[in-house]
C-alpha cells in the first residue's frame, strides 16, 4: 500500500479523510501524526506541515456536519497536535456501547444496491446488510474500508413526518442496539459506529 501526504489530496479525498478521522477510522502514530487508510493509500496527516490549516478550509459542513465538530475543535485549539485534538474529540463525542444499552436506533437501508447513494462522494457506500444477517447472525458491521454505520436515535426516525428519510436512505428499516464493547460517535440525533445488534427488520410497506 502506497503512502501519500494529506496536503497532496484533492478536495474529495480531503473530505474522505475528514470523514475517517471524524468516525475514528485512523491509526494514531503519535500526537503529531496519524495515518488514514484510503483506497490504496496510507494518508499521512502531520500536525506541523500545514495539514491542519488545510483541513479546516474544507467547507462541506452542510453535507457532513460530523466533520464540522472535528474542524471546530481544530480551530478552537490551534497549536495543538492532531493527536491531542483527536483525544479532545473522543472525550467530547465518543460513547461506549455499554452506556447505550437502554437506547434503540433505527437504520433506513436499501436491500439492493441503489443507483444513487446520498453523499457517496465522501466515501459512503452500500452495504449488503441482509447478506450479513444470513445463517442466524444478528450483527451488522461496517465494510472493510468504511466510515462507520450511521443510525438515528429511534425518537428522531419518524419517516411519516419526514418521508425524505425513505427517499434518501431506503424504505427498509432495522431496529438496532449498540454493542457493549464497541465505541460510537454521538451526534445528538444520530450515532455512528462499527457494529450493531439487529433487534428486528422490516419493509416500510409491510
Amino acid at each position: 500500500m502506497g503512502e501519500i501526504n494529506f496536503l497532496d489530496l484533492d478536495n474529495i479525498n480531503t473530505a474522505k479523510v475528514l470523514m475517517k478521522l471524524s468516525t475514528l477510522n485512523y491509526e494514531k502514530k503519535d500526537n503529531s501524526q496519524v495515518v488514514v487508510h484510503l483506497d490504496h493509500y496510507n494518508v499521512v496527516v502531520n500536525s506541523f506541515n500545514g495539514s491542519l490549516t488545510e483541513m479546516i478550509k474544507w467547507k462541506g459542513y452542510d453535507e457532513e456536519p460530523i466533520c464540522k465538530n472535528l474542524s471546530k475543535l481544530i480551530i478552537d485549539n490551534q497549536g495543538e497536535a492532531i493527536g491531542q485534538v483527536l483525544d479532545r474529540y473522543i472525550n467530547k463525542y465518543q460513547v461506549k456501547g455499554e452506556n447505550l444499552q437502554e437506547k434503540e436506533f433505527v437504520k433506513f437501508y436499501y436491500v439492493s444496491n441503489p443507483t444513487n447513494i446520498v453523499r457517496n462522494q465522501f466515501g459512503r457506500s452500500w452495504i449488503n446488510y441482509d447478506s450479513q444477517l444470513k445463517n442466524g447472525s444478528a450483527i451488522i458491521h461496517d465494510s472493510a474500508d468504511g466510515y462507520g454505520i450511521w443510525a438515528m436515535y429511534r425518537e428522531y426516525a419518524d419517516y411519516k413526518q419526514y418521508p425524505m428519510y425513505l427517499e434518501r436512505y431506503g424504505n427498509n428499516i432495522m431496529v438496532l442496539k449498540a454493542i457493549s464493547d464497541e465505541n460510537y460517535i454521538d451526534l445528538g440525533n444520530q450515532i455512528v459506529g462499527p457494529k450493531y445488534k439487529v433487534i428486528k427488520k422490516y419493509a416500510i410497506n409491510d
